[in-house]
């Protein structure tokens, strides 16, 4: 049996654990799930390269948005952004 690949750690900056903490808890528990999901692999899901000045990835929880950086070398994945569509690409 092969061995699972190592997982990758997930770093959420301060301004987005703040943030999380002011959601209702159902949402903010549906955001949690979606980047615990990363440390398996940050590129499955509904995940897509950031455009323009942007630099990094997004993973799309409805008509929410994580944006992240994933640090290939160190398997990190840092929460960068996080909210409603309309806002978080701003």
């Amino acid at each position: 049996m092969a061995d699972s690949p190592a997982p990758w750690s997930v770093i959420i900056l301060e301004k987005e654990k703040r943030y999380l903490s002011r959601l209702p808890r159902k949402e903010r528990e549906r955001l949690l799930d979606a980047m615990s999901a990363l440390k398996t692999d940050p590129f499955a899901g509904d995940v897509a390269r950031l455009k323009g000045d942007h630099d990094g990835w997004r993973l799309r929880v409805g008509r929410w948005r994580i944006l992240f950086v994933a640090d290939r070398e160190n398997k990190a994945v840092v929460i960068a952004g996080l909210g409603p569509r309309g806002d978080v690409y701003k």
